[in-house]
């Protein structure tokens, strides 16, 4: 498992909008992202902030590449946009600002 990780902005997407119907504990949360119109999905875990993120609103967030080095993450380049996904559902949006270790 990597230790590597990328600071992303983040939007969760409303209810209305799509988004999920259920609030999140953000740390510890497992999604993919994906890098459009590249539909290679990039398992992450956020490792933060702590608590339950606002919807409809951008955050700042952590989250740790846990394939590396099996899976190539190099989409996630600084200003790549991302789609935030459960399954195949978008539930948000943001970009990559950079890496961290």
């Amino acid at each position: 498992m990597s230790d590597s990780c990328v600071d992303l902005v983040v939007t969760f997407l409303t209810p209305d909008q799509g988004g999920r119907t259920r609030p999140l504990q953000i740390n510890g949360y497992r999604p993919h992202l994906r890098v459009p119109p590249d539909e290679t999905m990039l398992g992450v875990e956020f490792l933060g902030p702590d608590g339950i993120p606002p919807v409809g609103t951008p955050i700042s967030a952590l989250a740790k590449l846990v394939y590396e080095p099996a899976v190539s993450y190099s989409a996630l380049q600084p200003g790549a946009s991302i789609e935030i996904l459960e399954g195949a559902h978008i539930v948000g949006r943001g970009h990559v600002v950079g890496y961290a270790a």
